[in-house]
C-alpha cells in the first residue's frame, strides 16, 4: 500500500499505478499488504491507522534526515483519508486479478517507528526469552487480549471481497523467533510460565528449550488461533484461501507454528517463503522449496519459493531463478514486491514468464552457410521462424494481424537476416510517409525511435557482446529506407547492407551485418547473442515482436537469444 506514494502517487491513482504494472506483467494473484508494523494501511476501526506519525517517529529517533534514507514520502501517508484496500478490490476485479490481503500478523512494530498503541500500552504482552528480555513489537498470542485484538482485525479484513488472506510470520520487528540453534526462544513471560507450571507441574525454565512437551504447548496456541481464522473464512463468500508467509526453516521448532498439522488438516492452502538472506540466487529458490516440502503434509497445498527484489535485480536474474526453479519441478514463485516491476524494469520479463514464453526459452538459430552473398546463398537449408507476438495496436489478442517470417544465416564475415512481411494492404505500406506538421520537428529528431517508424518497417536488434546492456539496431522500410543506432548512441552509423523487394501481398528483404561493424570477431558454433525482431504493419497501425517490450524500444536485458549452429 505505501509503495503507491513512494512512486509519486497517493490514493486511488497510486493503486491504479501499481495494478497497471501487475496487469502488464501478466500477474494474476497479488497479495496486498494491509499493515505496516502495528499500523493499519486502511481506515481500520480496530487498529491504529498509519498517518504521518511514522515520519514523526523517524525524526524523534534521529534516524532522519540522513542523506541515504528516503522517508520524506511518509509525510503524505494518511490512511484515515483514503482506503487503498477498497480501491484495490475494485481495480483487481476490473483487471481480472485475484486479490489477497497480506497481513503481517506477527509484528506490531517495523523498524522502530510503527509501534501501535495497543502494544505500547501493554508491554506485559511482549514476548520474553529465557533471560527475561522483552521484545518491543512482538506480542505473544498466549494472551486472550492479544488473540481477541488480532481476530478483530481479521474480521475487518474478511469484510472486503477478496480471494484470501496471507498471514506473514516472517516480519517480527527484525527479531528472529529462534535462538542460534533454531529453537523457539519465547514464551517465558511470568503469566505463561505460571500457566504451564499449573498444567504440567514444571517451570519451563527448568526444561531445555527443545523439550517436546514445552514446544507442543506453545504450538497449540497458534494452531487454535488459525483454526478460528479458518472457520471465519469458511463463512465468507469469496475469501477461502489462507496462506502463510514463512522463512525457509523448520517452523515447528523455529516459531512453534505447526505447519505439518495446519497443511494436513487443510487449514492452509498455500505456503510461500521469503529468503532468509534476502538472496537472488537461483539455487536458494530450490533450497527454500526443499526445506518446506517435507513440512507440507498435503499435496494440494501449494509451495512457493520467494524471489527477493528489494535491493535491486536485473531481468536476467529473474529469468535465471525461474529457469532453475522450473527445472527442479517448481510450478510457481512469489515475487517480492510489486514496485520492483517498475523500479528495476522487470515487467517485460515477468510478463513473458507468466505467459509461458520467457526469454531463456526464446532462442533463434543462425545457420552456418558457405557464403552470405545474397546471389549464392541457399535459403532452403535455413530454418524459418514465424513465432511473433502482438506488441502494439488496437486489439486485445496476443496474435499479430499479419504473418512475418525470418531466416538467419552466417559465414566467416557477416550475419544476414532474410524476412518476409506479409501485408494485405501493400498500397498503404508503399505509400509516401505522411508528414505531420504539428509534430514533424520531433519526429525528424527522434528518427527510428518513433512509433511512426516502427509501424512500417522491419527491425533487427543485436546484442552481439551479450552484455545485456546495449544493442545495435538495423531497420528497413518496404521501400528500403534505412535506420541504424545503438541503445546508447542514436547517431551511430556503421557499415551494413540491405535490400527490399515489394510484391502484391508482401515485402521481402534482407539485412547483412559484417562482424567488424559490431566490433567483434566471427562467432564460433554454439555462441549466443542477444536478439530481438520488430515488424510494423502500417495499415493496421500495429507492431509485432519476437520478444516482449514494455514501451517502444527494446531493453537489452529483456532480449531472447540468437544461437549460432551448423546444419
Amino acid at each position: 500500500s505505501d509503495w503507491t506514494d513512494l512512486g509519486g502517487c497517493w490514493g486511488r491513482p497510486g493503486v491504479c499505478a501499481i495494478f497497471d504494472y501487475l496487469r502488464v506483467a501478466g500477474i494474476k494473484d497479488v497479495y496486498w499488504r494491509v499493515f505496516n508494523g502495528g499500523l493499519a494501511m486502511y481506515p481500520s476501526k480496530v487498529a491504529q491507522v498509519q498517518d504521518r506519525r511514522g515520519y514523526d517517529e523517524w525524526k524523534a529517533m534521529q534516524l532522519y534526515p540522513q542523506p541515504t534514507v528516503r522517508v520524506e514520502y511518509l509525510k503524505a501517508l494518511d490512511f484515515n483519508t483514503c482506503d487503498p484496500v477498497a480501491d484495490a478490490v475494485e481495480i483487481a476485479k476490473e483487471f481480472g486479478i485475484n486479490l489477497h490481503l497480506w497481513y503481517s500478523i506477527y509484528e506490531d512494530d517495523h523498524g522502530g517507528a510503527f509501534l501501535c498503541d495497543f502494544a505500547r500500552e501493554h508491554p506485559e504482552y511482549w514476548q520474553q526469552d529465557r533471560e527475561g528480555r522483552s521484545y518491543r513489537g512482538t506480542l505473544d498470542f498466549f494472551y486472550e487480549e492479544v488473540r481477541s485484538y488480532k481476530q478483530a482485525i481479521i474480521d475487518e479484513l474478511l469484510a472486503y471481497e477478496t480471494k484470501g488472506l496471507l498471514l506473514d510470520f516472517v516480519r517480527h520487528n527484525a527479531c528472529p523467533s529462534a535462538d542460534r540453534d533454531g529453537i523457539h526462544r519465547f514464551g517465558y513471560n511470568p503469566a505463561i510460565r505460571d500457566h504451564y507450571r499449573e498444567t504440567h507441574g514444571t517451570d519451563p525454565m527448568d526444561l531445555p528449550p527443545d523439550n517436546e512437551q514445552w514446544l507442543t504447548f506453545k504450538r497449540e496456541i497458534m494452531t487454535t488461533f488459525l483454526h478460528e481464522v479458518r472457520t471465519k473464512m469458511d463463512c465468507t463468500e469469496t475469501c477461502r484461501e489462507l496462506s502463510l508467509m514463512l522463512w525457509p526453516v523448520d517452523y515447528s521448532r523455529w516459531a512453534c507454528l505447526d505447519v505439518p498439522r495446519l497443511t494436513e488438516e487443510r487449514v492452509v492452502q498455500m505456503v510461500c517463503m521469503m529468503s532468509l538472506k534476502y538472496s537472488r540466487s537461483p539455487q536458494e529458490a530450490i533450497d527454500q522449496y526443499h526445506i518446506m516440502q517435507p513440512q507440507v503434509r498435503n499435496p494440494e497445498v501449494a509451495i512457493l519459493p520467494g524471489l527477493c527484489c528489494y535491493d535491486g535485480i536485473y531481468p536476467g536474474h529473474v529469468n535465471a531463478c525461474v529457469d532453475a526453479a522450473e527445472k527442479a519441478g517448481i510450478e510457481e514463485m512469489m515475487l517480492f514486491e510489486a514496485d520492483s516491476l517498475s523500479r528495476f524494469n522487470l515487467a517485460c520479463s515477468v510478463r513473458a514468464i507468466n505467459l509461458g514464453l520467457p526469454n531463456y526459452k526464446r532462442t533463434l538459430t543462425a545457420t552456418r552457410v558457405p557464403t552470405t552473398n545474397s546471389d549464392d546463398l541457399d535459403w532452403s537449408v535455413v530454418p524459418v521462424f514465424s513465432d511473433f507476438l502482438f506488441n502494439s495496436g488496437v486489439k486485445p489478442e496476443e496474435v499479430p494481424s499479419e504473418r512475418t517470417e525470418v531466416q538467419i544465416a552466417y559465414d566467416e564475415a557477416a550475419v544476414v537476416f532474410r524476412f518476409t512481411c506479409y501485408d494485405s494492404a501493400m498500397e498503404v505500406a508503399l505509400s509516401p510517409r505522411e508528414e505531420r506538421p504539428e509534430q514533424q520537428y520531433y519526429l525528424d529528431a527522434l528518427g527510428p525511435r518513433t512509433q511512426s517508424y516502427y509501424i512500417n518497417s522491419f527491425n533487427v536488434f543485436l546484442d552481439a557482446h551479450h552484455s545485456h546492456q546495449s544493442f545495435h539496431h538495423f531497420g528497413v522500410s518496404p521501400t528500403n529506407e534505412r535506420a541504424q543506432e545503438t541503445f546508447l548512441d542514436t547517431d551511430w552509423d556503421g557499415e551494413w547492407e540491405s535490400s527490399v523487394t515489394a510484391e502484391a501481398n508482401r515485402w521481402i528483404g534482407w539485412v547483412r551485418v559484417p562482424y567488424h561493424s559490431l566490433g567483434i570477431t566471427p562467432p564460433a558454433t554454439g555462441d549466443e547473442w542477444g536478439v530481438n525482431l520488430l515488424r510494423g504493419i502500417r495499415a493496421k497501425e500495429e507492431t509485432s515482436i519476437w520478444f516482449y517490450i514494455l514501451w517502444s524500444l527494446p531493453f537489452p536485458d529483456d532480449m531472447g537469444h540468437l544461437k549460432f549452429v551448423r546444419c
